[in-house]
């Protein structure tokens, strides 16, 4: 009997600290990406990017489940479909060219989606999103990518 007792008392104890805790609420933080609005590619190059489209001589390609490509702060970059890492590169963009090279050591097996080549880029932006569209100019092949501006954060904030 004493047991129960204690046992009731204890939970009642425990819920009524459960009660009086305090309630998590979300807060949003909505704030333009800085390297976003820089006119150097080797700044504003960095960070993750959509990959809308592709095309080249034999047309266009435009994608309903958007391939990802990060390009990191440390010239290596990773390429995502379907939230799976496919292909690593190095990149630097010197010149007004950009070059990015396969890291063959990471999956031997990976079909390339950028050639070994030196592309170039054209950005434009509107009030929400900024494009790059990367082009291989020998083969005409090129890539539409797309990125928003502004990155929402959301954190749980306590009364």
């Amino acid at each position: 009997m004493k047991i129960s007792i204690l046992s009731y008392c204890f939970l009642t104890i425990i819920l009524f600290a459960c009660k009086n805790s305090p309630e998590n609420k979300q807060s949003k933080i909505d704030f333009v990406r800085p390297n976003i609005l820089s006119t150097d590619p080797n700044e504003y190059l960095l960070g993750q990017w959509t990959i809308c489209s592709e095309g080249g001589e034999n047309g266009i390609t435009q994608y309903n489940v958007c391939p990802e490509i990060v390009f990191g702060a440390n010239n290596i970059g990773s390429f995502f479909k379907g939230g799976v890492m496919t292909e690593s590169i190095n990149w630097n963009y010197k010149k007004d060219t950009l070059n990015l090279r396969h890291i063959s050591f990471f999956n031997k097996d990976t079909i390339q989606v950028f050639p070994d080549v030196n592309y170039s880029i054209k950005r434009s932006e509107d009030s929400s999103f900024v494009y790059l569209k990367i082009m291989q100019p020998t083969k005409k092949y090129f890539l539409n990518l797309s990125r928003s501006k502004k990155v929402t954060i959301t954190n749980p904030i306590y009364d």
